[in-house]
């Protein structure tokens, strides 16, 4: 997979319904963060699904929001990668 040039373009590359969803957007995100610089990444539950932040240079800049349907995907994707699950 190419890497995507944005939040956005990663969001919107795959469809929510694809099994693979949460893994591909989690994997770009770090990807994308890392070339970002940022130091961490923020997701925040909201009424919409997951406000994604991060911080660059000590500022947390608000992005994008993970979609309500996939939030749960996502974060269990995260907890697999933490080894938080077992």
């Amino acid at each position: 997979m190419n890497a995507p040039a944005s939040i956005d373009q990663l969001l919107t590359s795959h469809q929510v319904d694809d099994p693979k969803y949460a893994t591909l957007v989690v994997d770009g995100l770090i990807e994308l963060a890392v070339r970002a610089g940022a130091s961490d990444l923020h997701l925040q539950p909201s009424e919409d699904g997951l406000q994604l932040k991060w911080r660059i240079d000590g500022v947390l800049q608000p992005l994008e929001i993970i979609p309500k349907q996939v939030a749960g995907n996502v974060v269990v994707r995260l907890k697999v990668l933490a080894k938080l699950l077992t």
